[in-house]
Formats: structure tokens, C-alpha cells, sequence
């Protein structure tokens, strides 16, 4: 019986095998393509930001360099060249080589215009005479081929502690309610900062006029953290003291000066409130 399972795990593999061949002499050999079809290109003050992406020849190594021509899908993208990116319009693969690279230089002042910090750019990987590009579509939720790149461009602003100092439009939903309650202002306040820590009074949360403490962790600008440690809040007359804690660590973005988080209100008896979403958008 074990002889038998494994000549059939032979005649499968074979067949499998064949099938690849297959499809692979159906394709074409060699061809080109991306090497990954969606990044992040994060972009910084004063820094020159290159982001280098793969080009692949699938198949033997040709003797002579493959020179290929690299376009943008204007009709996708909304980058601007010479303001959020410059790039050459062509790539080469060099003979004897499998990969080539396409490096994009991206421009933070051209990303910084206003709120927009976030560009798209899409590529198209051309083809030359004997090695065309492969257009079979990246996934069955994208129909681009496998010769497209996005490219996503984003402005990545440093933490500042100062900036997150002001005046905040929150958005709320609770745990309990259908809909989000009416939006409403609070108030932010530096208390310190220190080794891109820093540490916050917001006053106003779910309307109460009580200071709450919390911190931004900004030593990370790619992944910038929201704290707000358990503290002693309002006393309930029947219930006694009530507590403020947040739910999970929330995020903050620099460049939007947003907070996000959530937090619940509660008695060691059980809760009053929990806050699923709370959005603070700085005004």
C-alpha cells in the first residue's frame, strides 16, 4: 500500500510538473515584470529618499542588456513628476542578470502641499522585442498585471510635541449606541516632553470639565503610539470613584495632527461608558 501511494504521488507530481511547463511555454520565456506590485515610499524633511523597485526576468539569462521602457499610468496616478518624484523613463536588466533595478526619488517639500501628503504613482513595465512584459492580473481583487507598480508616496512628518497642542474636533461612538454621538471640542496642553516622549492634559473628554492625562511615544515616526495610563476620575454619588483607562494603544499621525484611541469609563462595580472610536482632529 505504501508503494502504491507513493507511484501515485509520483504520477501527480509529474503531472503538475507538466502542467507548469505548460503554462509557462504558453506565457513565454523569458518575460518581464515587477518584482512586488504595492509599496509605501515614505518620504522625510531633508532627507534625499530613494526607493529602489525590482524588475525580473523570468527565464535564462539573455547575453545582451534588456533595456525596458517604464511609463506612468496617468489615468491612476496622481504624483506629480518633478514636484513628488523623479524617476528615468527606462530600466535595464544587464545581460547575464535576472534583475534589474528602478530607483524613484521622492521630494517632501512637493508632498507637503497643504493637508494632501499621500501620492499615488502607478508604473508600467514595458516590454522590448523578444521579451514581452506579463500582464496575467496581480490578484483576483486587482486587475492590473503583474507589469504594474503602485507606488504610494507618503510625507513623513517628524513628532513635534508642540504641534499637538490646541484645540481638538472629536468624533465618538460607544459600545452601546447605534450612532456616534454629536461631535465636540476638547482641549490639548503640553505638560512635557523628553526623548520624543510627550506627555498631555486633554480637558473635556465625554463633556466633563476633569483633566485627563495620556502620552504620544513619537521615537518611532513610522509608527507614532497613544497612551493613556489608568487615572482617578469624577465620583459618582452612588457608586463612588470612577475610573478613565484606555482600551488598546491608539495611533497618532504628525502630518494630519489627528489622535486616535478609545477608552472606557468605568466603577470597579462595572462600566458606565465604553468608547469604541474616538477621533481627534486638531483644529
Amino acid at each position: 500500500m505504501k508503494s502504491l501511494k507513493y507511484i501515485l504521488a509520483i504520477i501527480v507530481s509529474t503531472v503538475l510538473f507538466s502542467a507548469c511547463e505548460d503554462d509557462h511555454r504558453y506565457l513565454g520565456s523569458p518575460y518581464v515584470k515587477f518584482g512586488s506590485y504595492a509599496n509605501v515610499f515614505y518620504v522625510e524633511p531633508d532627507i534625499v529618499a530613494t526607493f529602489d523597485i525590482d524588475v525580473q526576468l523570468v527565464g535564462a539569462p539573455i547575453d545582451k542588456d534588456v533595456v525596458l521602457q517604464v511609463n506612468v499610468l496617468s489615468d491612476l496616478s496622481n504624483a506629480r513628476a518633478g514636484t513628488d518624484y523623479s524617476m528615468p523613463s527606462t530600466v535595464t536588466i544587464q545581460a547575464g542578470k535576472n534583475v534589474g533595478t528602478l530607483t524613484v526619488t521622492g521630494y517632501y517639500d512637493g508632498l507637503k502641499d497643504g493637508t494632501q501628503d499621500i501620492r499615488t504613482l502607478v508604473l508600467e513595465l514595458v516590454g522590448t522585442n523578444g521579451v514581452p512584459s506579463l500582464k496575467t492580473p496581480i490578484s483576483a481583487s486587482n486587475n492590473l498585471g503583474v507589469n504594474t507598480c503602485t507606488l504610494t508616496l507618503r510625507g513623513l512628518c517628524p513628532y513635534v510635541p508642540e504641534d499637538f497642542e490646541g484645540t481638538y474636533e472629536v468624533y465618538e461612538q460607544s459600545g452601546y449606541e447605534t450612532d456616534p454621538y454629536d461631535l465636540y471640542d476638547v482641549d490639548v496642553t503640553l505638560l512635557s516632553a523628553s526623548n520624543g516622549i510627550g506627555t498631555y492634559e486633554v480637558m473635556g473628554l465625554w463633556g466633563y470639565t476633569i483633566p485627563v492625562t495620556f502620552e504620544i511615544d513619537g521615537r518611532d515616526p513610522f509608527n507614532i503610539k497613544v497612551n493613556i495610563p489608568k487615572q482617578a476620575y469624577d465620583t459618582h454619588a452612588v457608586y463612588g470613584q470612577m475610573w478613565f483607562e484606555q482600551r488598546s494603544e491608539g495611533t497618532a499621525s504628525a502630518c494630519d495632527l489627528i489622535i486616535n484611541t478609545n477608552y472606557k469609563i468605568y466603577v470597579d462595580a462595572g462600566y458606565f461608558d465604553q468608547v469604541i472610536w474616538s477621533i481627534w482632529t486638531k483644529k
